[in-house]
């Protein structure tokens, strides 16, 4: 493992204490008062967990880790209650992710997937499981654009290891700004408008946006909105103040990559029509997968 991986490993592995720990705290929370909230921050805790995990090539974790998802899942819907008998069996879950990752820090093997523990979570939320539904057709492809040298990239992470390999993977690829949260992204653009606002012809914030959809404060979701709310807000200034004609406006809009852990028809939908992202990008996130999404829009 090369010097950058460790340092992102050793940092997914305290990153993941932490979520533990506000797991633990959020289920004995939920056996007092079922509050949506607390329900909410429990079931992120997990997916962080998940998805970390996978880009580290863990299996018996994020199995785990998904099955306990699924059952706050349930909750999160209101097919279940959270009663003790159930908040029981995820902090057991908790307590088994914990000493997976410590043997997987101490160098050891990790066990193998299939324990019945994961199987218990699964049965224990599958009465709420809706079937799987076909997927979409992928969304309407916008015109190549011609490669440029150096791309002006903004990736949108809570997780420190997250936004690490992602910076590692795009730094070739142009410049590179970070954003901890849906917020940090909305208000990025905002002063890059604020600073473009007079040039001619108008210049892009920036060329590509990878966004994670779950993160705390503004989700993905609200941030793709409102990112292109800018866009739009930009374009109809410029039109309204001449510096710009109707048949001169450039197409100016960022190429907007989501990236999630949750391959859902549902959730691909809302992001990428609904929301206007332009790609949908499942955890783990390889290199391959990364540049096939840059050379469709003509950014590699």
């Amino acid at each position: 493992m090369d010097e950058i991986l460790k340092e992102a490993f050793d940092c997914f592995i305290l990153e993941c204490d932490e979520r533990i720990e506000e797991a633990v705290s959020g289920l004995l929370a939920l056996e007092k008062s079922p509050d949506p909230s607390t329900i909410d921050s429990v079931f992120r805790a997990f997916h962080t967990i998940k998805g970390n995990s996978r880009m580290f090539e863990l299996s018996a974790v994020p199995e785990l880790a998904h099955a306990a998802e699924s059952l706050m899942a349930a909750f999160r819907g209101g097919g279940l209650k959270p009663d003790r008998p159930r908040i029981d069996l995820l902090l057991s879950a908790l307590d088994a992710i914990r000493d997976m990752l410590s043997s997987v820090a101490a160098g050891k093997s990790e066990p193998e997937p299939g324990g019945r523990l994961a199987q218990t979570l699964r049965e224990a939320a599958i009465q709420t499981a809706a079937p799987e539904k076909p997927k979409p057709p992928s969304p309407i492809k916008v015109e190549p654009r011609a490669p440029r040298p150096q791309l002006s990239i903004l990736v949108v992470e809570d997780d420190f290891a997250s936004r690490r390999l992602m910076e590692r993977m795009l730094g070739e690829y142009g410049r590179v700004e970070i954003a901890a949260d849906g917020e940090e992204a909305v208000e990025a653009f905002t002063q890059a408008f604020a600073e473009t606002a007079q040039d001619r012809p108008p210049k892009k914030p920036y060329d590509l946006v990878c966004i994670d959809l779950m993160m705390p404060k503004m989700d993905g979701f609200e941030a793709v909105r409102t990112i292109r709310d800018l866009e739009m807000a930009d374009t109809l200034k410029r039109l309204a103040a001449g510096s710009v004609s109707v048949g001169s406006m450039p197409h100016n809009d960022a190429v907007i990559l989501v990236a999630t852990s949750l391959d859902d028809p549902g959730t691909y939908i809302r992001a990428c029509y609904h929301c206007g992202a332009n790609g949908y990008l499942v955890k783990p996130i390889s290199k391959e997968k990364l540049v096939a999404e840059l050379a469709r829009f003509g950014l590699a």
